[in-house]
């Protein structure tokens, strides 16, 4: 397959996605890749992150919560099991 061709493929993979999960990984991938047109040079731009400000505000008041010993953490197992008896997860 030559490299347009492949190209062409790729788009079309994309397009059809609908797996944020997978789409935000191949943005990640392509983050410090630098996308050049014939004659014209940009950069590839991030789009605003689907998760706002104030999550990761309040991750962070958590995290050093967590640190200082203000909260206690559970155990992954525990939680799977609540998350199932409580939503069928």
């Amino acid at each position: 397959m030559d490299k347009e061709a492949l190209k062409i493929e790729l788009i079309q993979k994309i397009i059809a996605c609908n797996d944020i999960a997978l789409l935000k990984q191949v943005e990640e991938l392509l983050q410090g890749v630098n996308a050049h047109e014939p004659g014209e040079e940009y950069e590839l731009t991030t789009t605003n992150s689907v998760v706002p400000d104030r999550i990761y505000e309040q991750l962070e008041k958590d995290f050093i919560a967590y640190q200082n010993e203000e909260i206690q953490s559970e155990e992954w197992e525990k939680v799977e099991h609540e998350l199932k008896e409580k939503y069928g997860l």
